[in-house]
């Protein structure tokens, strides 16, 4: 990655370079005779703190990921650029049913393959055998739609990993024949759910009132699900609710 900086509010600094790479020990950056100061307030993530000041040194923190730092003379305003973080698909996503339903939504089918947050944010719809550990799903920044098709009985437990899914309405449909086990409840923490439907052999149990406060559902269809006590006066609350 390359950050470039211009220096903002220095007065007389001298031309300044600085050259770090992670895992190396500190770089000091010898500074001239004029004070200033860069850090995260100017929207440096990668770095602490950056000051210079007459007779003093900048010192950059040993776990820094910069590989070029280049600080020029005047009174610009901060440039940074960088490359995309790119990192192998099965690192990002651990789960290998994850992984292989976001590669085949990339048209990727070598899960050692590498892929830009860029490319992340073009995944809208995973198509998901049986996911257990939902890891890497906040890197999806614009999914909004589920389809489960379980090879085996599976337990709605497991969704709760979705509640670090960062979009702002997410759609469940989970199909197939195999058992669809698990407290109703466990829906509760998928603040941004807004469908949900379960088809088939739905074995559920709990209060139907444990996801009265999914503000967002405007969708609710699970079919035999005997096992859920409560009646629909618990979801009155519910006012986008239209299809139950």
């Amino acid at each position: 990655m390359q950050i470039k900086f211009l220096t903002r509010h220095f007065t007389s600094i001298v031309a300044l370079a600085v050259s770090a790479v992670m895992a190396m020990s500190p770089v000091v950056a010898y500074a001239g005779d004029s004070y200033g100061s860069l850090s995260a307030e100017d929207g440096i993530d990668s770095i602490e703190d950056i000051s210079v000041s007459s007779g003093d040194n900048a010192i950059l923190p040993e776990d820094n990921i910069i590989s070029s730092v280049s600080i020029s003379a005047g009174d610009y305003s901060l440039l940074m650029e960088e490359t995309p973080d790119i990192q192998p698909l099965n690192e990002i996503f651990p789960d290998n049913y994850l992984a292989i339903a976001v590669a085949s939504a990339l048209g990727i089918s070598d899960l050692s393959v590498a892929v830009s947050q860029e490319q992340l944010d073009d995944v809208q719809t995973l198509t998901i055998d049986t996911v257990y550990i939902w890891s890497g799903v906040e890197r999806l920044n614009n999914l909004n739609d589920i389809r489960l098709n379980p090879s085996s009985d599976y337990d709605v437990s497991n969704l709760t990993g979705l509640s670090a899914a960062p979009c702002d309405s997410l759609s469940i449909n989970i199909v197939g024949e195999q058992s669809i086990q698990g407290d109703i409840a466990s829906f509760s923490v998928l603040s941004n759910l807004v469908s949900l439907t379960i088809n088939f052999n739905t074995n559920l149990t709990g209060e139907l009132s444990s996801i009265k406060n999914l503000n967002k559902l405007t969708n609710l269809s699970i079919y035999f699900a005997q096992g859920v006590t409560g009646s629909l006066d618990d979801l009155s609350g519910l006012t986008d609710l239209k299809c139950l």
